[in-house]
């Protein structure tokens, strides 16, 4: 059976607030500050042949896998079954199984978010997903979004305001922050907003020194972009079992 996930559906900021900055005294798991293990990969709904198996490689050793386009079916619970903690933003329906973007943990996350914009032209959702994880021996807190942003639009009205939901909660956060996922930045106004964003919050954008990520008009559609933390190793994977390749790093708490 998969387990029940709790949605917080409201597009409201400081809705999500409330959620995300409530008093916490009971941390119950938390993540190791000098390594954290990332994986994040858009795994296209699990369409494709062999991404069970590179999905189980590549997470089996992850503190934190980000999954975008994750359809909650028996597969992808089984290749994830050795993590502990499931968040999950529903995007749209697939068949008999919701889509959406996932973050799967060893912590047990203290608070979690979702956020839910529409795609103008297909009218189809797309979601964000914001949770937050204690610290050991650290009274700071780790937040990560994990975002699949909205596709096809003729402006950037919608794609911007799908950013600035994440931002007006990571600019309230004292302490380390990740902001991953497939951000569909596949136009120069769509990078420069994104890139305002970074510059506002003060976020680093990991590179890699052999960029395999997917690429369109020559722009890379996903980022790993992060504040208070040190990447001590990042790679990008080439598969064939999404039109995505994954991206892997440790990062360790500065």
């Amino acid at each position: 059976m998969l387990p029940r996930f709790r949605r917080y559906l409201q597009n409201r900021p400081r809705t999500c607030l409330n959620y995300v900055y409530q008093g916490h005294t009971n941390l119950v798991s938390r993540l190791n500050p000098n390594e954290i293990r990332l994986l994040n990969w858009n795994i296209a709904k699990g369409e494709k042949h062999g991404w069970y198996a590179d999905l189980r490689r590549l997470s089996s050793d992850k503190d934190i896998v980000m999954i975008q386009e994750a359809a909650l079916d028996a597969n992808l619970y089984d290749a994830l079954l050795d993590k502990n903690h499931w968040s999950f933003s529903p995007g749209y329906n697939q068949k008999k199984y919701p889509t959406g973007v996932l973050t799967v943990t060893q912590a047990k996350p203290l608070n979690s978010h979702s956020f839910r914009h529409v795609e103008p032209l297909l009218r189809t959702p797309k979601a964000t997903l914001v949770t937050e994880y204690g610290l050991l021996n650290s009274k700071y807190t780790l937040l990560v979004a994990n975002i699949h942003a909205v596709n096809f639009t003729i402006g950037t009205k919608i794609f911007t305001e799908q950013l600035d939901a994440v931002f007006q909660v990571m600019k309230h956060h004292d302490g380390p922050t990740l902001f991953c996922g497939d951000f569909n930045t596949w136009r120069k106004k769509r990078v420069k907003r994104l890139y305002e964003i970074i510059s506002e919050l003060n976020l680093q954008v990991l590179s890699f020194e052999t960029d395999r990520r997917k690429h369109s008009f020559g722009l890379p559609l996903d980022h790993i972009l992060y504040s208070g933390l040190e990447a001590q190793q990042a790679q990008t994977l080439s598969v064939t079992s999404s039109d995505h390749n994954p991206m892997s790093v440790i990062f360790r708490v500065t």
